[in-house]
């Protein structure tokens, strides 16, 4: 009796030796031939083609291919050597260091800052990239070889844009929209591609069509409620609906109603879950803490006030337009007003919030959320620039124009306490944005005021000149 592989055989062991993922071409032909020789043998034995082909891939264990395979480029490769063992050292210190950054961060102890710019540097620069290279070694298939390069890509942005806006520089909105972009619109999907194209999983293929539908509409709700656009609540109920009560429980009712036991891969999956939906929303709420609430009331009726006495101050000079006093007083205020306007623009882009910033540079404080760094006034007051210095010589310059108005006493006395204000580190301790944005508004508004003061008596000292 002929116990040899037919052509038809040998042809089936191939094609199901390929499906492994096996990516080193003489090690893939080494164990077909391998298979194909323990085959025979079992054949040999009595065993049908079939049953012999069981048996042999029962003894190589599930994965023993790619087990093997890896075992193989372990020992010839010194370069994937290298990386593989990067990859897990460095996979296992960045979350370590991440972890106590953050520690460290929420109990307001030295060294948060570093501890996180390197648990970040790892994460990005060492674990990703040798994790792509390590990818691009052990999987063979084209398509998931581009899936997995850029899910790593998109790991990586999201990564720098989590350092850049716990760090507070400049970028972090750059880096989450490419981020976010790269894995809604190309890895996500080349995922689901992939899932659909497997016939082996034995899960309707509409549950993976809602969650990967779902993921992306949550991911791109985040998006959209980090960079204050609109839509960001509807997309948010949308994507978690999808994506947590419909995709989770149809997935878990199907894979797990027959089980007896707790499978270990249930724990993880409602863990994941978890960590992924609850504190992204957590991240994306637009919540003030309750002493921020007065903040934002004074700042909007600051605005509300301001806007009117410039107006009014407008409705003045008209009546003034010859007058060379009321000119150099209103250009004066004007200088001032937007040298102080462009601090407070300072600030707002040092602490990430350049979405608050409109097209006339103005600042729509609604859109300052969050945590951001204490001190900013002085860090853009005291600074190298000594913005501090240019703004107490500014408002030296208003008031001498002011006060060239009127010797009054009466009048010069509400001029200097109107625009006098505290320019020293040591007047403005560390507040936070929004309460430092208000003490430059006031001062603003002061000077509007002041400026209607001076307008007021100029008009007054030429209705009583006409009078005379």
């Amino acid at each position: 009796m002929d116990y040899s592989l037919s052509i038809a055989n040998i042809e089936f062991l191939k094609k199901e030796i390929s499906k492994s993922g096996l990516t080193f071409s003489h090690l893939r032909d080494d164990l077909i031939d391998h298979v194909c020789c323990d085959v025979e043998y079992e054949m040999r034995n009595g065993l049908s083609f079939g049953k012999a082909y069981d048996l042999v891939i029962e003894k190589i264990g599930i994965g023993g291919l790619e087990r093997i395979q890896h075992e193989t480029l372990y020992l010839i490769d010194k370069k994937y050597r290298i990386m593989k063992k990067t990859m897990k050292i460095s996979g296992v210190i960045a979350p370590i260091l991440m972890a106590f950054g953050a520690l460290f961060k929420i109990q307001h102890w030295p060294y948060a800052s570093i501890l996180l710019v390197l648990g970040f540097f790892l994460l990005s620069f060492v674990f990703l990239p040798s994790a792509i290279y390590v990818s691009y070694k052990e999987v063979s298939n084209r398509t998931k070889k581009w899936t997995h390069f850029l899910g790593f890509i998109g790991a990586f942005f999201l990564s720098l844009s989590f350092l850049f806006k716990v760090m507070h520089w400049p970028g972090a909105n750059i880096a989450m929209c490419l981020g976010i972009v790269i894995i809604c619109l190309i890895f996500l999907p080349l995922v689901l591609i992939n899932k659909l194209r497997d016939d082996e999983i034995p899960l309707p293929k509409y549950v993976f069509a809602l969650a990967m539908i779902g993921m992306i509409i949550f991911l791109a709700a985040f998006l959209f409620k980090m960079m204050h656009w609109s839509g960001a609540p509807v997309f948010m109920f949308i994507g978690t609906a999808l994506l947590v009560f419909i995709a989770f429980p149809i997935y878990v009712l199907k894979t797990y109603k027959e089980q007896v036991h707790i499978a270990n891969s249930y724990i993880f999956i409602s863990v994941a879950i978890i960590w992924l939906v609850v504190p992204l929303t957590l991240m994306s709420l637009n919540v003030s803490p309750p002493v921020l609430k007065a903040a934002y009331e004074t700042s909007n009726y600051t605005d509300t006030d301001l806007k009117f006495i410039k107006y009014r101050n407008n409705m003045l000079l008209d009546e003034l337009k010859e007058d060379h006093k009321a000119i150099a007083i209103k250009n004066s205020a004007n200088e001032l007003l937007a040298f102080i306007q462009n601090i407070k623009v300072k600030m707002v882009k040092l602490a990430g919030r350049e979405s608050a910033i409109l097209d006339n540079n103005e600042i729509m404080t609604s859109r300052i959320e969050g945590d951001c760094p204490l001190g900013l006034y002085n860090i853009v007051l005291f600074d190298k620039d000594q913005q501090g210095v240019r703004l107490k010589e500014l408002l030296r310059r208003f008031e001498q124009v002011a006060l060239a108005v009127s010797s009054n006493f009466e009048y010069s006395s509400v001029i200097r306490k109107t625009i006098g204000y505290p320019i020293s580190p040591e007047d403005n301790p560390k507040d936070v944005l929004l309460i430092s944005l208000n003490k430059l508004s006031f001062l603003q508004l002061n000077i509007c005021l002041a400026e209607q003061t001076a307008l007021i008596q100029v008009l007054r000292q030429k209705q009583d000149s006409i009078n005379q």
